[in-house]
């Protein structure tokens, strides 16, 4: 992949300013609502039996340079950005789910990591006129605030339409202390969680950082989240073109 240049949509946290068009949310607000669609909380569970299956085929990849992702997932394109540093780690397709992980390149491609970015696509859930990104967005948090009841922090960030008219919905969740580690030890997590409506498809991208254990709920610094937002943006989905190859100029000259 090419290192590219592009503009950015300003999607950002309230402190930093969002403009017209982007509404922001005080953090915790959303910890009031719930969800109750069937399809969301089981999807939700599927990513997770699929993603245990998934850090069983993690192989080792050359650092990235700052580039756009174009992947074809389920008759879409999914568009997002992996910043200088990372290192692809794995990519697999199971059933109705797509799952690719990039690591920092310091990090080793297998085990313990301190920051990942994991893309996720679920086929058709985007038909699917009821379930809103909001949605999808609140069960990754529940399943989040469940390993860590006693130290969760999170809220809404920030909704919006990407350069292709799809709704996005972003979010910061952070837990104190849990073990979803492959060695089960205690970790400190904080997750940059943004969710888009495709046509056909639901996708996720998530910036997650991991450090020592700590007994309280952590404070995400918002100035360093909001530009990591930045440095994965901008979004875009398409319809994938029948006899369309890389690099998919259709999608990629509407950044």
């Amino acid at each position: 992949m090419n290192e590219t240049t592009t503009s950015v949509p300003k999607i950002g946290f309230a402190s930093l300013g969002c403009p017209k068009g982007v509404r922001s949310i005080p953090t915790q607000r959303w910890l009031s609502l719930s969800v109750t669609r069937s399809s969301a909380r089981a999807t939700a569970m599927c990513l997770a039996g699929v993603f245990a299956a998934f850090l069983g085929t993690l192989a080792g990849a050359e650092e990235l340079p700052a580039a756009a992702v174009v992947a074809p997932i389920f008759d879409e394109l999914f568009v997002h950005q992996v910043p200088a540093g990372f290192k692809a780690q794995a990519e697999q397709t199971q059933a109705s789910v797509y799952l690719r992980t990039f690591v920092l390149a310091s990090d080793p491609s297998t085990g313990p990591w301190t920051q990942r970015i994991l893309v996720s696509g679920t086929k058709d859930l985007g038909l699917q006129a009821e379930l809103t990104p909001a949605m999808f967005a609140m069960q990754i948090a529940k399943g989040f605030q469940s390993s860590c009841p006693t130290s969760f922090a999170g809220g809404r960030v920030a909704e919006a339409n990407i350069g292709t008219g799809h709704s996005v919905y972003v979010m910061l969740v952070a837990c104190g202390s849990h073990t979803l580690t492959t060695n089960k030890a205690p970790t400190s997590e904080v997750a940059l969680v943004a969710v888009v409506k495709g046509d056909k498809n639901m996708y996720s991208v998530q910036w997650s950082e991991r450090g020592e254990a700590v007994a309280t709920k952590p404070e995400p610094d918002r100035a360093v989240w909001g530009q990591r937002l930045k440095a994965i943006t901008p979004f875009l989905v398409c319809p994938l073109k029948a006899g369309e190859a890389a690099p998919y100029a259709s999608c990629t000259a509407r950044r």
